[in-house]
């Protein structure tokens, strides 16, 4: 199966990259960020897209993945996208933010009538994914995960106070 990631942020995604291409022998993941080069280097399935007659190479890999993982709707070129190729939105699974779906009426009408569409939602707060439903018809279906390795829990040391 050829699995597609999608994102505009590089902050949370960049750990998740490294696991999923420690872990990944048979190249199965590809990752697309809409962005400037920053924190990952460019490698075999990682691309940069930042100039407008890149946006082929979005549109070639979307319909040659199984499924497309888009990590927060925060891009209007995949919105559009997806808008005018309604077919591709039963393969996305949408990575759940909060920026990119609180305030509905601050929402540009593309992304409302993607989230009404999309398929599958992936949170760790069911809470996130009933909002969504009643506040933009969405009638996906809910993938509970922790999704990034900043959501799980990791224990440190403290250092003992010194009075």
């Amino acid at each position: 199966m050829k699995i597609l990631h999608i994102s505009t942020d590089l902050k949370f995604i960049t750990p998740f990259t490294k696991i999923i291409n420690q872990h990944d022998k048979i190249n199965q993941h590809k990752f697309i960020f809409i962005s400037k080069q920053d924190k990952i280097k460019p490698q075999d399935n990682i691309i940069f897209i930042n100039k407008r007659w890149q946006i082929i190479n979005i549109l070639f890999n979307l319909n040659q993945h199984n499924k497309i993982i888009l990590h927060g709707l925060f891009s209007n070129v995949i919105l559009i996208i997806l808008l005018l190729q309604p077919w591709l939105l039963k393969r996305c699974y949408w990575i759940m933010h909060g920026g990119d779906f609180y305030f509905p009426e601050r929402q540009a009408w593309v992304k409302k009538q993607v989230i009404k569409r999309i398929k599958h939602f992936i949170t760790y707060l069911k809470g996130d994914f009933e909002y969504v439903k009643t506040c933009y018809g969405a009638k996906g279906k809910y993938h509970e995960c922790f999704m990034y390795p900043s959501n799980l829990y990791k224990q440190h040391k403290l250092k003992e106070k010194i009075n």
